[in-house]
């Protein structure tokens, strides 16, 4: 039985020290009772899952709606105890090896203090993070009880697992008291593009970039096409590279603090207007997409950049904290969230949505409420080059003021604050104000604006295996104090989604209006992203064929809101907007995953100048493969057909709107 236990523990973890053993199937039993929402263990059990000592049985991880059955979860508590004691260890070996070590005499060999001082570095990370490792024990601890019933039929001692359990727990408190003042840790990313022609067309991907043109900056001779020169892969081929280093202090005591540096050539700008433009990713909260005129032919590599993303320190703690120095902040997609601006390249500093400012942030908390007060500037969070990191931008490139190329509010000053209420236990509900202090780039009549309010609630909801979710948004543009557009400005949306072992489903309204303009981000259709004047149904679901295939869908159903913001948005109230998106994905094993998706986006009788040119489609064919390096890096690989009729973009009688080429990604991430 032992041997079973041990092979099947092999299966769930892919750990080092399982070798050359064979991954049986789990024997079939009665173990189905599911750990409920809120349940300490289900939350004990993401909290190692999020630590690396566990990656799931069979599929690699708990975000799926399928509910492990019990004898699977016991499975991975007691893979789990292994690799935390065999760190354990390892860590305590390595101290005690570097503590044994003597000075050099006529009777011993030399001490290389050089490899001493590498392994002293090696350590350094490794002991910022045992005061982790204490409530990694202690929810082994708990769970070993909760699942022992289960471990003992795997053959596990649990009462050895007990006394070995206390026993960790005495040494991490022994080695803690060695860590370091300053945690570092980080990631390095290494993100590659290329595009390739196909029948003599470039390809549109989904960020608006034509692909499959030409190497550097050499101008693109016909932005559309027909292709004078076909391009392939290693002629359109661009090496992005970017490094990340956090320090945390790790002081009990006293204010604590952080800072995240980063390197990198993922950072620049572009030139308005200029259709042969080459950029790397531009900055993390911009999009040249598609505004009418600018469009972006390609990547390049940018010079090599340094900023700093957070520096802050940290005062007290909850339920009274206050924060200050560049930090980072959201509150919804409809009010304030930085966009998701790179389709291509998964990184948590780029995508969390999080605005950087320099200022303050406090927040207080008393009984089921809480109060966030923020404050601070948003123009001086600029690379050591003089770019500006994430400009708060109001929300729609394309909207009732896109008739100027780059016709959006940008922000300097902000202040704001959000007052969360729980309502029970499984009800909240969030209000929200935001003033935003900048330049328009635009006229509103006859007065450029200076200011935008924004305001708005968001709760959600959950009974059982429904949640419910909604926000409203109202936003009011000024200047000074005179109201320059307070109509047509509000944004709301509602949704619920159902799920239920293998399977669930979701329905949503939305209604975003012409004049909208909050620095959020609500989502992209075709390549329009924050779409305004718009409104619409979206429904979906997915469905786990078996613990390792997944099939998801989902689509949108939507109209023109109004025909006043037919010259801005090109839509009215005749236009129609119909989005698909399928996905298949297929777990091999818990650390290899393979990917199959279509999406396909209608724009029908479209307003203003793009009525001459037919109906937009965006169609994108996609196959990708996700590889988890231990638990550390990882790396994935696809390709992206386009087939695309741009007439959104389009608004010059004769130019060709046809894309058809394609577009290979690759990134490699590396944390430490």
């Amino acid at each position: 039985m032992k041997v079973l236990a041990l092979a099947i523990v092999c299966a769930a973890t892919a750990s080092a020290y399982c070798q050359n053993t064979s991954a049986p199937t789990v024997p079939p039993g009665h173990w189905t009772e599911s750990i409920p929402d809120g349940h300490w263990a289900k939350a004990a059990l993401e909290e190692l899952a999020a630590r690396g000592l566990i990656s799931g049985y069979p599929t690699g991880g708990f975000q799926g709606p399928r509910q492990m059955t019990r004898y699977e979860l016991a499975v991975t508590v007691h893979a789990a105890y292994l690799r935390l004691r065999d760190t354990i260890d390892g860590l305590s070996g390595s101290i005690d090896a570097i503590k044994n070590a003597t000075p050099a005499t006529k009777e011993s060999k030399p001490v290389d203090l050089t490899d001493i001082r590498n392994q002293l570095q090696d350590l350094m990370g490794s002991i910022a993070n045992v005061k982790a490792y204490g409530k990694d024990i202690e929810n082994l601890q708990k769970l070993t009880i909760y699942f022992e019933k289960e471990l003992n039929q795997l053959g596990v001692d649990t009462e050895s697992i007990k006394t070995q359990l206390n026993d960790l727990n005495t040494r991490v408190s022994a080695i803690e008291k060695k860590r370091t003042p300053v945690d570092i840790s980080g990631d390095v990313n290494l993100w590659m593009g290329a595009g390739n022609s196909r029948d003599d067309y470039y390809g549109l991907n989904k960020d608006g970039r034509i692909v499959g043109t030409s190497t550097g900056s050499s101008p693109i001779v016909d932005v559309f096409g027909p292709v004078a020169t076909p391009a392939g892969l290693t002629r359109d081929a661009t090496i992005l590279f970017e490094s990340a280093f956090t320090f945390t202090s790790t002081s009990e005591s006293g204010p604590k603090w952080h800072a995240t540096f980063v390197s990198t050539n993922m950072l620049s700008s572009a030139s308005l207007g200029v259709p042969s433009s080459k950029v790397a990713f531009g900055d993390l909260s911009g999009n040249f997409n598609p505004s009418r005129g600018f469009t972006l032919g390609g990547y390049e590599e940018a010079p090599m950049d340094t900023y700093f993303q957070e520096a802050s320190v940290v005062f007290g703690a909850k339920p009274a904290m206050v924060e200050v120095g560049r930090l980072g902040y959201k509150i919804s997609p409809y009010l304030f969230q930085r966009q998701d601006n790179t389709s291509y390249f998964s990184n948590e500093r780029w995508d969390d949505g999080k605005y950087r400012f320099d200022g303050v942030l406090a927040k207080f908390r008393a009984g089921v409420a809480g109060i966030d007060l923020f404050a601070g500037n948003s123009k001086g969070v600029q690379t050591s080059g003089g770019l500006h990191i994430n400009p708060i931008n109001s929300g729609p490139v394309d909207g009732p003021y896109s008739t100027s190329i780059g016709a959006q509010f940008t922000a300097d000053q902000l202040a704001g604050a959000k007052v969360g209420v729980k309502l029970n236990p499984t009800t909240k509900l969030n209000l929200s104000y935001l003033l935003l202090d900048g330049d328009g780039s635009f006229f509103v009549g006859s007065k450029v604006p200076d200011r935008l309010e924004v305001m708005g609630a968001d709760a959600n909801a959950s009974l059982g295996k429904l949640k419910a979710t909604g926000a409203y948004g109202q936003t009011t543009l000024k200047s000074g104090s005179d109201k320059l557009v307070d109509s047509d400005n509000q944004a709301w949306n509602l949704r619920v989604d159902y799920a239920s072992g293998r399977y669930g489903v979701f329905a949503g309204y939305r209604d975003v209006a012409g004049n909208y303009l909050a620095p959020g981000d609500w989502g992209r259709v075709g390549v329009l992203r924050n779409p305004t004047n718009l409104k619409g149904w979206k429904v979906g679901g997915f469905a786990d064929v078996n613990s390792r295939v997944r099939f998801s869908a989902n689509s949108e159903f939507a109209t023109g809101k109004s025909d006043a913001f037919a010259e801005g948005t090109l839509l009215n109230s005749d236009s129609k907007v119909n989005s698909y998106e399928l996905r298949l994905d297929y777990r091999i094993g818990p650390a290899v995953g393979i990917r199959l998706a279509y999406e396909d986006t209608l724009f029908r009788d479209m307003a203003g100048a793009a009525s001459t040119f037919g109906n937009p489609r965006y169609r994108w064919t996609t196959v990708g493969l996700d590889y988890a390096i231990g638990g550390s890096s990882r790396f994935s690989l696809q390709y992206e057909l386009s087939d695309v009729d741009n007439d959104y973009q389009v608004t010059t009688p004769g130019s060709e709107s046809r894309f058809r080429g394609g577009f290979l990604t690759s990134q490699l991430t590396i944390k430490f």
